[in-house]
């Protein structure tokens, strides 16, 4: 199976393209050239985190637990490490995705470009999880880590962006 890529932001095109002058796009932002729309933004993600807080128990109605408050609060923190560090380099960019909840009271926060994915939960606990897919069908490599530094998160996260490891600003 072969994937698209945003020529604008780097975001592999799923479900409808935006066609412009026969060249398809993610999103109106992207073709635009403006911002691209997909990811979520610095004000959204902390009204999504907040608005997470308040899951309450079995919130998918398989028996999830609410979201724990270490979970929010190192989320929170990671945010502000994600601005700090990438604001000069790729400013919006660096936003993730998604950021979802996980049943055991995590949540997750997702980037994806070109062919490569990485996922990063802040666990219930307040510890950080990894996971990076690159790749397409069959060759797909995955790898992940617990118990990541900032540091180590960071680095996934300029892998993922294509900044150079550690061109992040010292935060």
């Amino acid at each position: 199976m072969s994937y698209l890529s945003c020529p604008n932001c780097g975001l592999t095109i799923s479900g409808q393209a935006i066609n412009q002058d026969g060249v398809l796009y993610c999103c109106q932002g992207c073709a635009d050239r403006t911002c691209c729309s997909c990811r979520v933004s610095w004000s959204e993600s902390f009204r999504r985190l907040e608005e997470l807080s308040r899951l309450p128990a079995n919130w998918d109605s398989y028996g999830a637990a609410p979201i724990s408050p270490k979970a929010i609060a190192r989320a929170r923190e990671f945010l502000f490490v994600l601005r700090d560090a990438f604001a000069s380099h790729a400013p919006e960019q660096f936003m993730p995705l998604n950021i979802a909840p996980i049943a055991d009271g995590g949540l997750q926060f997702e980037w994806e470009r070109q062919n490569r994915l990485l996922e990063i939960e802040f666990t219930a606990d307040g510890h950080t999880i990894s996971f990076v897919a690159e790749g397409t069908a069959p060759n797909r490599r995955s790898t992940g880590k617990t118990g990541l530094s900032t540091t180590e998160a960071l680095d996934l996260v300029a892998s993922v962006l294509d900044l150079p490891i550690g061109s992040w600003v010292s935060w």
